[in-house]
């Protein structure tokens, strides 16, 4: 499917920002948005001197529907109009009121806006870590009952199990998707399948144990060198899963270039062998084929991608149908800045898989040389 570049998008995304502003507008407000958007000075003079008694009613009118708009660009836009007419009214009519009005509620929303984006830095420290998630939806409410909100750290987690035996069966494999809930933590499904005093500490009585971002301690969970080797030792042999931590380099995680851990590399040192199902009884599917993919630029190296890889770890439906199609050719091609989305590979890689800046994890084929018994994925014709 063709793309549309930014250029392109950008003025069409303001043009029909401006036609759905106007749409629910008098004429007025369409006659003057109209003169805003094309530069329109002439225009824009001429409703500025004769709109006396239009002006005040719309930039109230433009302020209410502000208000009542959840995107802070949306928001802006609105402001934006609303400031323009003010202005024009300031200069012809010589009434400043219209003016102050609409740079206070502009200041208001900054101030909201710059509050919010505080809160979300102040949580994005954790999230560095691919897989980890700061749990604060209810923040209000957590701290109401002087709880922390709860980190959840993926990869303390995976040195037990691998991602199948939780997905797709307990958690679906997308952030937001589960409407995580303490009553369902303690009537036992979620989180709290596991963490019920048996296979791992219960819900109900460590309410600190995963309520613990900006309490002391909670650095363990962002670095994996400050993490106590002698806890996966004692989880794996309660639980079953293999952990040899003297078969890891300097008794040390292998880390890859952007300093997370190469879970490859573990599973390839024999330091670990995590769980595949929650039900020791399971039968583990894996599928082994791989793929080779061409890129459409001749001097990017080529990506072979490992079914048998990615089917050890994570079960077949976690990315047929909803991400990829089933069929070879399937599945429209993607550019990196698409991944970096969240689109196709970017639904885990950069969340909880290495990050797509580790360029060379995938590229590793130099296009030209022959590849041998794997199913080949040719770029489509250019424009396509």
């Amino acid at each position: 499917m063709k793309k549309i570049s930014a250029v392109i998008l950008l003025p069409l995304l303001l043009t029909l920002f401006f036609a759905a502003v106007s749409l629910a507008a008098s004429q007025f407000r369409k006659d003057y948005v109209k003169a805003l958007e094309t530069n329109n000075f002439t225009a824009l003079e001429y409703y500025g001197r004769t709109g006396k008694n239009e002006i005040p009613a719309e930039v109230r009118a433009l302020l209410k529907e502000a208000r009542e708009t959840g995107s802070f660009d949306d928001k802006m836009r609105l402001i934006d109009i609303a400031s323009s007419m003010a202005g024009m009214y300031q200069h012809w009519h010589g009434d400043g009121k219209l003016v102050s009005e609409v740079e206070a509620f502009q200041r208001e929303e900054i101030k909201k806006e710059n509050e919010r984006r505080a809160e979300a830095e102040r949580w994005n420290r954790y999230e560095m870590v691919p897989g980890n998630f700061v749990m604060r939806d209810r923040l209000p409410e957590m701290e109401a009952k002087g709880l922390s909100p709860v980190i959840f750290p993926h990869w303390v987690h995976r040195l037990i199990y691998d991602c199948k035996a939780c997905h797709q069966g307990i958690f679906a494999m997308r952030r937001g998707a589960n409407a995580l809930s303490q009553a369902k933590i303690l009537e036992g499904s979620q989180c709290g399948v596991c963490h019920n005093g048996t296979a791992s500490f219960s819900a109900k009585e460590k309410c600190e144990r995963c309520h613990r971002a900006g309490k002391p301690g909670d650095d363990t969970l962002l670095d994996p060198a400050k993490y106590d080797l002698k806890k996966i030792r004692e989880a794996s042999s309660r639980l079953g899963s293999s952990w040899a931590p003297e078969k890891l380099k300097d008794g040390k995680f292998p880390l890859d270039r952007l300093g997370q851990i190469d879970w490859t590399a573990m599973k390839e040192s024999g330091a670990y062998g995590p769980l595949k199902s929650l039900d020791k009884g399971a039968k583990d599917e894996v599928r082994d084929n791989t793929v080779y993919f061409e890129p459409r630029m001749t001097f990017i190296k080529g990506v072979l991608f490992s079914h048998k890889t990615h089917s050890s770890s994570v079960e077949c439906a976690a990315c047929h149908k909803e991400i990829f199609k089933d069929a070879l050719g399937g599945t429209d091609p993607v550019s990196m800045q698409d991944m970096s989305a969240g689109v196709s590979c970017g639904a885990c890689h950069g969340k909880t898989a290495f990050k797509l800046a580790d360029c060379n994890r995938c590229h590793t084929v130099v296009q030209g040389n022959p590849v041998e018994g794997v199913l080949k994925r040719t770029p489509p014709p250019a424009g396509k």
